[in-house]
């Protein structure tokens, strides 16, 4: 079961964005799919079933913060926004896709791969504001990957595949181009962006 706006989220649609605005390991400004209108929102959207919604808020809540999100740093993504809503501020959810193996700010016409989904909810950070905002987190960054055995020919029985690749923390979509599976993974370390 997907809620409506994971429903409504597509790889080509991404990849427009990108297009639009695009600078590696950086959210961008305007140029995203925008998701769940709080973090609260998001945990409700899980709690009813939504398996991508699921996915994106255990990132949240096994990503461990470092000092790039000041007052939080020693804990969880989820801690902190539950804590961010709490006084009052915004949570919202957006996404864009990335590339894993840029160095910070190339563009992309540099990229051979976008191979990241990026969820950042709040405040966007302005990659020249020396001084970011006190409440922005640094966006959860998932890793997609589409094994070579998952290009189908033929859309397969989703609900026996679906089960088999819950275990393995797996999103099943389809894209405009071709069907298959993504299987997205957190990644661990946020603060380094080396290529690699």
């Amino acid at each position: 079961m997907r809620c409506r706006f994971c429903e409504n989220l597509s790889i080509s649609q991404l990849i427009e964005l990108a297009e639009v605005e695009f600078k590696a390991h950086y959210f961008p400004q305007k140029a995203y799919h925008q998701h769940h209108a709080s973090y609260n929102e998001l945990l409700e959207s899980a709690n009813r079933g939504c398996d991508l919604c699921l996915l994106i808020l255990e990132g949240f809540q096994e990503t461990i913060l470092d000092s790039l999100a000041m007052d939080w740093e020693g804990y969880t993504i989820a801690a902190a926004l539950q804590d961010i809503e709490s006084r009052g501020h915004a949570t919202d959810l957006k996404l864009c896709i990335n590339a894993g193996h840029l160095y910070d700010g190339q563009m992309l016409k540099d990229t051979k791969l976008l191979d990241t989904l990026m969820i950042q909810a709040g405040n966007i950070l302005i990659p020249e504001d020396e001084d970011h905002d006190e409440n922005w987190i640094p966006p959860l960054e998932l890793m997609i990957s589409a094994p070579r055995s998952s290009f189908q020919t033929s859309f397969p029985d989703l609900t026996s595949l679906t089960q088999r690749q819950q275990q393995q923390r797996s999103e099943i979509t389809q894209s405009d181009d071709a069907k298959l599976i993504l299987i997205l993974a957190p990644i661990r370390t946020l603060t380094s962006h080396e290529p690699g």
